[in-house]
């Protein structure tokens, strides 16, 4: 949409007395209008309403409503992600908090994402469609958590919440962060020679939760539980774990410089054949114990 004789910003979609339902598309306006861009407007006497489930929207956030009137047209059950391109612009794109199917899309395009309300996916099925695969350089911002469904430890295929293809950096809030649930999935599962920056965040997977087929893990904080295997040979032992031949022959590689790890000690790793320590130079592991038995490791300066 362009603007006005004028060169002023016009509605993409305006709403007078009408009922507006959005289920995808992209919408956008080259012009504003005192700083705003009106790609969803109603009319102040008489607004109708304007209902999201779907599109992506150049700088204008639906879940803001109107200008005047304020509001939220993001319909209930759907959550805004936002990425930030490189000329500046932010799209922002609906997505269902109860469907994997946006959060694979978003995540497949890679860019700039931030995530502000929790989604629960939906990709419980064992097939390589059901899993969720960052391919493209991502910076995913995490301001809330990205919840995996139960019971996905029970599969062949599709049995890791987050595969990690391409190079991606992960900047994760007090509230964000990914859960696999209960007899879940592996949390996150590096391939492709990616290389994956954790700077922060909760991460909790089943049995496993960060783990290097092919590439580098870098940990510079965050708070990282599994859910044990009931074996208590391998119980908590593969937290964070290399394949094996991977490791010895250093295409696979885990440099930990800070973070917290529940019944793990980064230093001496029982993941690894011999043991291997993960945490970098410079760098030493404190362990306190805690009320309830668990051993929590914590990596901090020398």
């Amino acid at each position: 949409m362009g603007g006005d004789a004028n060169g002023i910003g016009n509605s993409v979609i305006y709403s007078q007395d009408g009922n507006i339902t959005i289920e995808g598309g992209f919408f956008y306006t080259d012009c504003s209008y005192n700083g705003k861009y009106y790609v969803l407007n109603q009319s102040n006497g008489n607004p109708g309403t304007i209902t999201v489930k779907g599109g992506t929207f150049v700088n204008y956030d639906p879940s803001t409503g109107d200008d005047n009137l304020g509001g939220n047209f993001v319909a209930e059950g759907y959550s805004v992600i936002t990425e930030t391109k490189a000329n500046g612009d932010v799209w922002y794109m609906v997505v269902s908090k109860s469907n994997s199917e946006g959060l694979k899309t978003v995540l497949a395009n890679g860019g700039e994402l931030t995530v502000s309300e929790k989604i629960e996916t939906n990709n419980s099925g064992d097939n390589a469609a059901d899993r969720v695969i960052i391919s493209k350089p991502t910076t995913l911002n995490l301001n809330a958590k990205i919840v995996f469904p139960d019971n996905m430890g029970n599969n062949n295929t599709n049995f890791c919440a987050l595969i990690v293809d391409a190079d991606t950096t992960i900047n994760a809030g007090e509230d964000g962060g990914i859960d696999t649930g209960v007899n879940g999935g592996y949390g996150i599962n590096v391939r492709n020679g990616a290389t994956l920056t954790i700077n922060d965040g909760s991460y909790y997977g089943g049995g496993t939760t960060v783990q290097v087929q092919k590439g580098t893990l870098i940990i510079n904080g965050g708070h990282f539980a599994c859910e044990p295997y009931s074996n208590p040979v391998y119980g908590y032992k593969f937290l964070i774990n290399c394949i094996d031949a991977a490791y010895k022959d250093g295409s696979a590689k885990i440099i930990i410089k800070g973070g917290t790890f529940v019944n793990f000690d980064p230093s001496d790793s029982a993941s690894e054949n011999p043991h291997g320590n993960f945490v970098a130079d410079g760098y030493k592991v404190v362990s306190a114990t805690q009320a309830n038995g668990d051993i929590w490791y914590t990596v901090v300066p020398e």
